[in-house]
């Protein structure tokens, strides 16, 4: 059985090196840990305190590794002023419960799609998305991720496929429309986002990853199925997508 270890990475940037510690994590710190392996899981900023933090997941054994890979990327960093490595929780793989997750196909008005480009997977360009919460509808939950990710709001229309991580759970692709907002990316986590003219004969040059090419490809079939979140006691049907 594999133990798995999660642990919180603390960084604090000096008064003046704000931009270059930013350009730094996007450009080569977050690059450079998940080519260990490392799994991102959440991150966080604080500019008035000049903090910063995230979250990591890998395998146990490989965290000594990981820990000296870490520091050896902050040297020579002279815009950073402290760096913590504080390790949260082991657990074991095969025990982590699947989970559920939505990503967005969202169209514009010229029919261009919303695409995004995380931090922690910037060779690629892909659908907005992430898990669903706790007490929370697929269309809620799909929402939520495209205002987090993307600073809009969407009007959600159905579900137009369903995908399955073996190892770790399913994703829910919905097809959406833009209703309203500026775009922005999400600072720690998605670099940029942005509506493009994609294509299926174009679809490859933005996206590199096939399961996330494959998962864009289908959208643009426009088939949907119905959708209906419910809740057994008492019997009540919660929402529905035709």
């Amino acid at each position: 059985m594999n133990s798995v270890i999660s642990f919180k990475h603390e960084l604090k940037w000096t008064e003046d090196g704000h931009q270059a510690f930013k350009q730094w994590i996007e450009e080569e710190y977050l690059y450079g840990m998940k080519s260990m392996e490392a799994v991102f899981k959440s991150s966080g900023w604080s500019a008035e305190a000049r903090h910063f933090f995230v979250v990591w997941e890998m395998e146990a054994d490989r965290i000594d590794d990981l820990e000296k890979q870490a520091q050896s990327f902050i040297q020579g960093a002279s815009f950073i002023e402290k760096s913590d490595m504080l390790r949260i929780q082991y657990h074991h793989e095969e025990s982590q419960p699947h989970y559920a997750a939505v990503t967005a196909f969202v169209t514009n008005e010229k029919d261009e799609v919303l695409l995004v480009k995380s931090a922690q997977r910037s060779d690629t360009w892909e659908l907005p998305g992430g898990r669903v919460e706790a007490n929370e509808t697929l269309e809620q939950a799909v929402k939520r991720e495209v205002r987090e990710e993307a600073g809009i709001e969407i009007e959600v229309f159905g579900v137009i496929g369903t995908y399955q991580n073996y190892n770790k759970g399913m994703i829910v692709n919905l097809a959406a429309r833009y209703v309203s907002g500026e775009l922005r990316g999400k600072p720690g986590e998605i670099m940029e986002a942005r509506f493009i003219p994609v294509s299926p004969q174009n679809a490859a040059q933005w996206i590199t990853r096939p399961h996330f090419l494959t998962r864009l490809l289908d959208s643009f079939q426009g088939r949907s199925v119905p959708y209906e979140c419910y809740q057994a006691k008492p019997a009540s049907v919660l929402h529905r997508l035709d």
